[in-house]
């Protein structure tokens, strides 16, 4: 079992001023101050904000001039390809700027042939490539826009610019950049005519966490407000919604201008008007329900990743370009199903995986895992659920279609890509960054990387734990419908703005029970000193949370969020259990 330290946040703030001004309780206002607002700005955008409330386009490196030269390029009746990549983000990106496109060109009567190339992950690997510039060049391509990819493809723009084609990067990735003596930074930019992504070192854009989909919409809005035209309502919504489909499933920041986005971007996913879309909801039996940022993470978005794993991501372009629901639900139907494999695949190698690292006894610091029969794409995949299962930095090896490959995930206590620069020796290519690594081997030595990252380890193993951040020590009679009520508000949660978790020491377990098909929930009354009882549920090892609470005379600490139950159109209290001991 991984070991947990349970830590307060101590960010400071004046909470009571904070609740009276923004007419929020003062649990609410010390939660915000938890996620980082600071300012009269930060609450107002974040309680009160709308998509009006959205940073500028133009407020993007290069923005401007990357829609001047489109803008050129449509007058010219260019052929202009957009080439993104195969994950959600690169997927909803090269959509949005598909659609865009093909709505500036009616308005404006252009005759620009508009064309999208997806790269395979297998064939290609992650974004613009040679063969990518090749085919365009066969093809006649004039322009090409990267979205979501191209900030690290200098060779690959120069080389579409040496034969006569005009290139516009769009990306979000860091810029890469080479270490001059001194330590200072030398930024390498693509040399093309137009590079906009907020983490250049040059832009000034108020928020830098967005995602190639977000970069793209900026594009399009930016496009149309200069030239005088405006999208239709229908395109409106949709590229709306894509923008947040892409913001959550490419895991980003939900603060700043992303949690606007997505707040009423989920409402634009559920009323799009885009048949693919509405197919894929309706495969994975959402239709009627409201959309929230679990089911993008969760259900929907793992259907287009699914493709560019197994198959292609050009199976979801066909989705999403659909032009009749006879057509769409055939290809939702089919990604839902690719899915569904992708999972039992998951599963399959996670049991695997599980059974060699326990194999051995004592858990390593750093596991490293071969699965030779596991496809190469699901990786990275089961390195996360490894991750989560044992809190260690875990390394999967595969053997895929061009030798050794692998992937990594890691916690905050192991920067990955420094580790891995200190056993380079053992790979052939790697990149990545602090959480995350993808990588081939230099030869099919497994048991040499294995050892080459546990000798100097950097961490000692024995005391390592999972520090889990409590927002408010919060007694659980303080709970109400009201402030539940106030909290969901808050939502959509998720990376950089976590649900609020509470804390109650020492709180009496009533009426326990087991409940659910597969025995892994336990619903209970939790009591407290004064007497007062809240309803309770608890999700997981329903055996090993009995057992504690047994062993505790019937009490236990718990960490916990509340949420209203609506049972029979009555609404009730409900506490969550997260953690326990």
């Amino acid at each position: 079992m991984v070991k947990e330290e349970w830590r307060v946040r101590t960010l400071q703030g004046d909470f009571s001023k904070i609740a009276k001004q923004f007419s929020i309780d003062p649990v609410t206002a010390r939660v915000l101050v938890n996620r980082g607002l600071k300012t009269d700005a930060d609450f107002e955008r974040f309680l009160k904000g709308t998509g009006k409330d959205l940073h500028d386009p133009f407020l993007l490196k290069d923005m401007e001039r990357a829609i001047d030269l489109l803008i050129g390029y449509f007058r010219e009746d260019a052929h202009i390809r957009i080439i993104g990549d195969y994950d959600i983000d690169g997927v909803t990106s090269s959509f949005i700027l598909r659609q865009g496109f093909l709505e500036y060109a009616a308005q404006t009567f252009s005759r620009s042939e508009i064309s999208v190339a997806i790269p395979h992950r297998m064939r290609d690997g992650y974004g613009l490539n040679d063969r990518l510039v090749e085919e365009a060049l066969k093809d006649g391509v004039s322009v090409i826009v990267t979205c979501d990819n191209g900030i690290s493809a200098a060779g690959q723009v120069a080389f579409a610019r040496e034969h006569g084609m005009h290139v516009i990067v769009t990306d979000h990735h860091e810029v890469p950049f080479e270490t001059e003596e001194g330590g200072e930074k030398r930024f390498l930019l693509p040399p093309a005519e137009a590079v906009v992504d907020p983490k250049r070192a040059d832009d000034t854009y108020p928020f830098k966490e967005i995602c190639g989909a977000m970069v793209a919409y900026k594009l399009i809005l930016g496009l149309m407000r200069k030239s005088g035209h405006r999208l239709s309502k229908e395109a409106a919504n949709d590229l709306y919604a894509f923008a947040a489909f892409g913001t959550v499933g490419d895991v980003m920041p939900l603060t700043d201008e992303n949690h606007v986005l997505v707040k009423y971007g989920l409402s634009a996913v559920e009323h799009c008007y885009n048949p693919g879309l509405r197919a894929l909801i309706e495969a994975c039996g959402l239709s009627g329900k409201p959309i929230s940022a679990y089911h993008i993470g969760f259900v929907l978005g793992p259907c287009f990743n699914a493709a560019g794993r197994l198959e292609s991501a050009e199976e979801v372009m066909k989705l999403l370009c659909a032009e009749n629901e006879t057509e769409a639900m055939i290809l939702a139907e089919k990604l839902r199903a690719l899915n569904e494999e992708r999972k039992l695949m998951t599963e399959k190698g996670v049991e695997e995986a599980v059974a060699l690292i326990e194999a051995k006894g004592k858990i390593p610091g750093v596991p490293v895992v071969f699965l030779p029969d596991v496809h190469e794409s699901l990786a990275g995949i089961i390195a996360g659920r490894l991750r989560e299962r044992y809190y260690r930095p875990v390394f999967v090896v595969t053997r895929g279609e061009d030798g050794m490959k692998g992937s990594g995930r890691s916690i905050d206590e192991y920067h990955m890509f420094e580790e891995m620069n200190r056993v380079s020796r053992h790979f052939k290519k790697f990149g990545g960054h602090k959480l995350a690594a993808g990588f081939t081997l230099a030869d099919e030595d497994v048991d040499g990387l294995f050892c080459a990252l546990n000798e100097n380890c950097p961490f000692d193993p024995e005391t390592l734990t999972h520090k889990i951040f409590i927002d408010v020590p919060m007694p659980v009679e303080y709970a109400s419908l009201k402030l539940a009520e106030e909290l969901a508000s808050l939502s959509p949660f998720g990376t950089g703005n976590p649900a609020p978790l509470f804390a109650h020491r020492n709180i009496r377990v009533e009426n326990g029970q087991t409940v659910g098909k597969n025995k892994n929930a336990y619903k209970m009354r939790l009591v407290t000193e004064k007497g007062i009882a809240v309803d309770a549920i608890f999700f997981g090892d329903a055996q090993a949370f009995r057992e504690t609470v047994l062993k505790k005379g019937g009490c236990c600490d718990i960490i916990y969020s509340i949420e209203i139950n609506e049972f029979r159109q009555r609404r009730s209290l409900q506490a969550v259990v997260k953690h326990f001991r």
